[in-house]
C-alpha cells in the first residue's frame, strides 16, 4: 500500500499538472513494488493532484501498460505484432513458459515474474523480441531468455534504488551484462546517447541467429 505522504512526495518531484500524471502513476507504480495501482493509490492521487476520481481511473483504463491487480516486480512483456510473430513470438512464450513456468497473465511462484504480450516495441529488426518492465531484449532465443532472467534475479527490483524500470527524473537505467541491451535515451534532434557513457551508442543486441529468415530486407515504397 502507497501511503499519501509517498504520493505527494512523487507528485512533487514531477509537478502537480495532468500533464505529469503519466510518469507519476510509471513512479507509483516501481514503488508499490508489484507493479500494481490500486484503487486506494489512484483515488489518493486524485485527491493530492485535485482532479476528479473518473480522470484518473480512466487514464488508468486506457494505457494497457498499467494495471490495478498486482502483478510483479519485473513485467515481462513479449512482442506479438507481425514482425515478432512472424520471427517466432509464439516460441518465446513457449520458452518463457519452460523457463520460468508461467504464462500469459501469470506470476512466477516466487513473484518475482509476470508475463504479459504486448503490441509493437519499436524494434522490429531484432524480432523476436521483449521488453521486462522498460528495458529491451532483441534476437532472442531460450538460451538468452535464461541469461537474462538469472540477470534479473541478481538485481533489486522497487523503490528509488531500483536497478530496472521506469526513468527517473530523465535518468537512464543501464544493463551492462556481456550479451544484453542497454537501455538508452533518446534526445530529440541528437540521436540515441548513453548517459552512462556520454558518448553515442547503439542498442548492444546480440547477433540474428542464422537461418532462412535471418537476412532482413529494408522495405521501401516504390
Amino acid at each position: 500500500m502507497i501511503t499519501t505522504e509517498e504520493i505527494k512526495a512523487v507528485v512533487a518531484s514531477r509537478g502537480n499538472a495532468r500533464e505529469h500524471l503519466m510518469n507519476i502513476l510509471r513512479d507509483l507504480e516501481v514503488r508499490s513494488g508489484n507493479n500494481q495501482l490500486d484503487p486506494d493509490t489512484l483515488k489518493n492521487v486524485a485527491g493530492v493532484m485535485n482532479i476528479p476520481d473518473s480522470a484518473v481511473a480512466g487514464f488508468v483504463g486506457f494505457y494497457t501498460m498499467f494495471r490495478t491487480n498486482p502483478r510483479a516486480p519485473y513485467i515481462i512483456r513479449v512482442c506479438k505484432s507481425g514482425p515478432c510473430h512472424v520471427m517466432g513470438a509464439r516460441t518465446i512464450f513457449d520458452a518463457v513458459e519452460s523457463v520460468l513456468g508461467i504464462k500469459p497473465g501469470e506470476a512466477t511462484e516466487d513473484g518475482l515474474f509476470y508475463l504479459e504480450s504486448c503490441e509493437c516495441l519499436g524494434v522490429c529488426s531484432v524480432a523476436p523480441a521483449m521488453m521486462v518492465n522498460y528495458d529491451l531484449h532483441g534476437n532472442l532465443t531460450e538460451g538468452r531468455l535464461r541469461e537474462i532472467f538469472d540477470a534479473y534475479r541478481k538485481k533489486t527490483p522497487g523503490g528509488a534504488k531500483e536497478e530496472s524500470g521506469a526513468e527517473v527524473a530523465g535518468r537512464a537505467c543501464m544493463i551492462d551484462e556481456a550479451g544484453q541491451t542497454k537501455r538508452l535515451l533518446e534526445r530529440i534532434g541528437k540521436g540515441l546517447r548513453s548517459p552512462a557513457f556520454g558518448v553515442a551508442a547503439a542498442p548492444d543486441f546480440p547477433p540474428a541467429s542464422s537461418g532462412p529468415l535471418s537476412r532482413r530486407g529494408t522495405w521501401r515504397n516504390t
